[in-house]
């Protein structure tokens, strides 16, 4: 090949690479800025055109209502326990405030009593909700629990498993003489988060041979670190029937940013 031709095919090759660079080159400064109107997910958007740190948020469907499961009251001790278990259906929705309320009535449909509280339900999340020791002037015939009221939904990226914080080695006693209270239920509650979590609530619920609840309580372990595994213990002041089965559960509230560190 003569000098002449390969610097013609040199000319060429760059000519065509010189093009192409331009072409490229012309495309990519073309290319519209990014928006939240582009009909494209960019930008770190949730979704096409919503959410991330520049669009606007994501329209959030249709959530469900929290779903009562089932609802207990028994007489313990001169007055009641009452206990009911509610499931949150959505699973990416959860809410820091749940107001709630046991109503006590008598034969009659009377309201002869009331207890109500609030809580947080997390995305997701069966647990159960427990009152104890509440003073009703005259026996009840019946008990109803309702939610009154739920506050603003809120995602969240993560929820808790109930493996999360899982409850093992409970055992059942009678108080030893010179104890406070009738009996007590031990256990030890671990931590298999990253997290700490400042209050852990612990519920036990007593059930004897049929099936039927006896008993309620309530305690909290405080500073559970991530890794560990902690002792706990629930004291009932009143005489109950010998439980047969002790249920039990670990609940916490991560919309609480005192409480997750």
């Amino acid at each position: 090949m003569d000098y002449a031709l390969k610097r013609q095919l040199t000319f060429i090759v760059v000519f065509v690479i010189t093009l192409f660079a331009l072409a490229v080159a012309a495309q990519w400064f073309a290319a519209p800025e990014p928006t939240c109107f582009d009909g494209i997910r960019n930008q770190g958007e949730e979704q096409i055109d919503c959410g991330g740190p520049l669009c606007q948020a994501c329209k959030v469907g249709i959530l469900g209502d929290i779903q009562i499961l089932s609802q207990r009251a028994f007489f313990v001790g001169g007055a009641y326990d009452a206990i009911a278990q509610v499931r949150n259906p959505n699973p990416r929705h959860g809410s820091n405030t749940v107001a709630y309320a046991f109503v006590f009535y008598d034969d009659n449909k009377t309201v002869i009593a009331e207890r109500a509280g609030e809580t947080f339900l997390l995305a997701g999340q069966t647990r159960s909700i427990v009152e104890s020791n509440i003073t009703v002037p005259r026996e009840a015939a019946s008990v109803n629990f309702s939610v009154n009221r739920v506050g603003m939904w809120e995602e969240q990226n993560e929820t808790l498993a109930a493996s999360a914080l899982p409850i093992f080695s409970e055992r059942y006693e009678r108080a030893a003489p010179g104890e406070i209270g009738y009996a007590k239920v031990t256990g030890t509650v671990e931590n298999k988060t990253e997290y700490t979590f400042r209050h852990v609530a612990i519920h036990v619920m007593l059930v004897d041979g049929d099936g039927n609840p006896v008993a309620v309580g309530v305690t909290a372990v405080d500073d559970l670190r991530f890794g560990e595994g902690r002792s706990f213990m629930v004291l009932f002041p009143h005489a109950i029937p010998l439980p047969t089965e002790i249920h039990s559960e670990a609940v916490t509230n991560l919309f609480d940013p005192a409480n997750v560190n």
